[in-house]
């Protein structure tokens, strides 16, 4: 995996320097001893709702004054960016019973955690509570449940297959059954682990084979990546052989392709057990090794969630009281029951003995929740994983056939004085200067609008800034071009332009042909006028969730176009090619949107006068010549301003490659600017460098705004 050297020890580096401690709002020492009502969160799994539900009854039946107020975790994109959003806005609840251990070190940099009981943590958990601890020595999350990640296979599938006893401890054993599964064309796919470049996909697919490869590393260690090491060279080789011998798919899927049985196997941990009953006739073995450790040796990832206590807490007294009942024996027993998670506190198995007499299918996960590996808890982890993934993507998924594998460091003379004047005046005022009285309330309400957040946004691209909660004593020092030089400096964010103006160079002339032409036919007195204008501007105003699903069959794989297409089929296919994503975004994104400009377009058709259009008739010119001569003139401002929405809608691209291509996919091909800067600014929690991005995009619209104005909108003065 060619990782940039530089960005890897710039983000590790940041990692080291960038600690801060865990702040809150108010007398800290007040408030570790007050108790009183507080409020938590919990998952919106069923489950672990039902769980939730009894352990705070069970709570509040005993402690009248100190009541449990509860509720699932607010709908967002992941809990992790509505958590980062509470503790910026100081309302986070007191407890949260889904933090993730990869967000840990950026919630505690932004004051927004409390620091827990060390002995009580390491009573309960053992050894493997170490993995949680942050750089200073503390503990801000409790190691609450595991799911260790785990091989299930789909037993009718490998029966069907001709494989009755399955081997897959070693890479040329799974290797051997995945290529007879897909040989025998009894699924379609051995394994589907996701494609997608979120950071978290590793954790499901290179990381619980590299736990079991090294023994139990994790992927940084002493503020060093060891993944550069022979045996991540062995883990990624062998999934980019999967993907090179199309073992595994490089293409998005939208269900639960295991379920399904599109693939044969999938890696997943206890929980899935519940999902899979009655859909599935399943077994499950570890992950597999080169050399095929036993069970017993393996390691794997955890996909543990854990239990924070959050600084906007009043009474952390009663927090620090429910935390260690929510964790007791008893109801970590309840939990297990409920759920079917591994509680990560010592001796699972024998603990819960009885439990997993009566489950037996759990008892596997039980031996192996004593070897897990979580992710390395290091500040700017999130954006670590994130640069793991880029790369990861780009030389294991998306380039399995290239030679080799690399891991680790990578206008008019002679006019008076008088007419100058004027023309000065009129290029400012414009030929009607009461127009500008009648915007300058417009104007004015823009400027408050808008002014101060690109103000905001340009003061933090000049300063270390992050979001922290309220009251937390945090430093922003003004870093100069700093954050600009690691914008410029990033190939994901260099390669985001570069995607951005050969999606503009494709959608812009597009837009500007075919809105005109089919304009220029629906003002024409055609039968079923009415229905075909309001079918153009159908897909305009119809959410691109609804859409992108219609796309997504047309151009995958197995789609109609493939299927129209046949032989002539690109291979990879539209969307996980990474010449072809972004010009299939371009075309999409001109569908969808053609309704609008083909409305501005009949609206300026109406003002070209007919006369014009008799005497060119009168003067020998068809149909073609009229629209050349005529129409193409007479909209030249409809023109002007198409070009710009285009421009500056396309300059914004977000929703599209997010949702087509699994978030800018293959390796990056359809990734625009913003969706880098949600990525950098929100996701991995750096606001300063996705402001810098911001600004950058910006100047970048700007300058192309004046130059399609100077050059599409020439004649028109």
């Amino acid at each position: 995996m060619k990782l940039q050297a530089g960005l890897l020890a710039v983000v590790l580096a940041g990692s080291l320097a960038a600690c801060g401690s865990g702040g809150g709002a108010g007398d800290a020492d007040a408030a570790a001893k007050a108790r009183g009502p507080i409020t938590i969160w919990y998952s919106n799994n069923a489950e672990e709702v039902a769980w939730g539900k009894q352990m705070v009854a069970a709570w509040n039946a005993g402690h009248a004054d100190q009541k449990i107020t509860a509720q699932e975790i607010p709908t967002g994109k992941s809990s992790e960016e509505v958590i980062g959003a509470a503790i910026t806005a100081g309302n986070a609840p007191c407890l949260i019973f889904n933090t993730s251990p990869a967000s840990v070190s950026q919630f505690q940099k932004q004051g927004g955690l409390v620091p827990l009981d060390a002995s009580y943590i390491e009573e309960r958990s053992g050894d493997v509570a170490q993995q949680y601890k942050s750089p200073d020595g503390k503990y801000y999350q409790l190691p609450w449940k595991s799911n260790p990640v785990m091989i299930f296979y789909n037993k009718k599938i490998f029966a069907k297959a001709g494989i009755t006893d399955p081997k897959l401890q070693t890479y040329d054993e799974f290797l051997a059954a995945a290529r007879k599964v897909v040989a025998s064309k009894a699924a379609k796919f051995a394994i589907y682990p996701a494609p997608s470049n979120e950071f978290f996909q590793s954790w499901f697919d290179f990381y619980p084979l590299y736990a079991a490869e090294t023994d139990g590393k994790q992927l940084v260690a002493d503020g060093k990546a060891t993944f550069a090491s022979d045996e991540g060279k062995k883990v990624a080789q062998f999934w980019r052989t999967m993907y090179a011998d199309k073992l595994a798919s490089q293409e998005k899927y939208t269900g639960d392709a295991f379920v399904d049985g599109t693939a044969a196997m999938a890696v997943v941990g206890p929980w899935a057990i519940a999902t899979y009953k009655g859909k599935v006739d399943w077994g499950v073995v570890p992950v597999p090794t080169s050399s095929g450790k036993p069970a017993s040796e393996i390691h794997t990832f955890s996909d543990a969630k854990n239990v924070a206590m959050y600084s906007a807490c009043k009474n952390r007294g009663t927090a620090a009281d429910v935390l260690k009942f929510a964790t007791s024996k008893e109801q970590d027993g309840k939990f297990l029951a409920a759920t079917g998670q591994m509680p990560l506190r010592k001796d699972v198995a024998s603990t819960y003995g009885d439990y997993f007499a009566k489950n037996p299918d759990y008892k596997l996960f039980a031996d192996q929740a004593s070897r897990t590996v979580e992710v390395p808890n290091v500040p700017n982890s999130i954006t670590i994983w994130q640069t793991f993934r880029d790369a990861y993507s780009k030389s294991v998924i998306f380039r399995p056939a290239g030679p080799r594998l690399g891991l680790g460091r990578r206008r008019t003379e002679g006019r008076s004085t008088r007419q100058a004047v004027m023309r000065r005046r009129l290029r400012v005022l414009g030929e009607h200067p009461i127009g500008a009285a009648f915007v300058t309330p417009y104007v004015v309400f823009l400027a408050a609008v808008f002014a101060y957040p690109l103000g905001f946004a340009v003061y933090m691209s000049f300063h270390d800034y992050f979001f922290a909660a309220p009251g937390a004593v945090v430093e922003r020092p003004f870093v100069g071009f700093a954050n600009y030089v690691t914008v410029l400096s990033d190939p994901a964010v260099r390669r985001a332009f570069g995607n951005v103006l050969i999606f503009l160079v494709i959608n812009v002339p597009l837009t500007v042909v075919l809105s005109l032409g089919l304009a220029n036919a629906l003002n024409a007195a055609i039968r079923w006028r009415t229905f075909f204008r309001v079918s153009y501007y159908v897909p305009y105003v119809t959410a691109s969730v609804a859409v992108v699903g219609v796309w997504l069959f047309l151009f995958n794989s197995n789609g109609l176009i493939n299927s129209v297409l046949g032989p002539l089929a690109p291979d990879p296919s539209w969307l996980v090619n990474s010449s072809l994503a972004m010009p299939t975004v371009a075309i999409y994104v001109t569908w969808k949107q053609l309704g609008f400009f083909i409305l501005l377009y009949l609206a300026a058709l109406q003002n070209v006068s007919k006369d014009l259009y008799e005497a060119a008739s009168m003067d020998g010119a068809g149909r073609w010549k009229s629209f050349l001569n005529v129409t193409v003139p007479g909209v030249r401002p409809a023109t002007t301003l198409v070009v710009l929405v285009a421009t500056v809608t396309g300059a914004n691209l977000f929703t599209e490659p997010y949702l087509l291509t699994g978030g800018g996919g293959p390796d990056g091909a359809s990734a625009s600017p913003v969706l880098i800067m949600y990525q950098r600014g929100i996701e991995q929690g750096h606001p300063d460098v996705g402001a810098a991005i911001g600004v950058l995009l910006v100047i970048g619209v700007l300058l192309l705004a004046l130059l399609e104005r100077r050059f599409v909108g020439r004649e028109e003065s």
